[in-house]
């Protein structure tokens, strides 16, 4: 999994954009969601997988819930019961959107709400402590 400005001989799975923010609030998350996706042309129903860093802290896990709803017939995932939670723990999430849609396949592990449907374009969505936000876009 590397990031490269130039095709490479691997799926083709691309960056669209992204919008990070550093000492953001999470209050706001759901709505800066919706204004990600506006300024990228697109609805909730756009979005195949939702890819959400849910870390098994109820308070920091709060910010994800309005998200979430936001997205009611997307394949929802997490990641951070896999990997732990740590300030570069969003690489590791972002491999798995990339390999979500790279083979069309999630393991059945972060899974947390399933829709029969390809994967063609994925939402990540993280925080690190209710502090450092990412949103990612990726499309196949």
């Amino acid at each position: 999994f590397v990031l490269d400005d130039r095709p490479g001989d691997g799926p083709d799975v691309r960056l669209a954009d992204l919008d990070i923010t550093y000492r953001g609030r999470a209050d706001g998350l759901a709505a800066r969601v919706a204004a990600f996706l506006e300024r990228n042309g697109l609805t909730a129903g756009d979005v195949d997988l939702l890819m959400l860093g849910y870390n098994g802290d109820a308070v920091q896990d709060r910010a994800y819930h309005p998200v979430l709803a936001l997205f009611p017939t997307a394949t929802a995932a997490a990641f951070k019961h896999l990997c732990g939670e740590y300030c570069t723990a969003n690489a590791f999430g972002m491999w798995l959107c990339w390999s979500a849609l790279a083979s069309g396949a999630l393991p059945k592990e972060a899974v947390l709400r399933e829709h029969a449907s390809p994967f063609r374009r994925a939402l990540f969505v993280d925080h690190f402590q209710l502090k450092d936000f990412s949103l990612v876009l990726l499309e196949r």
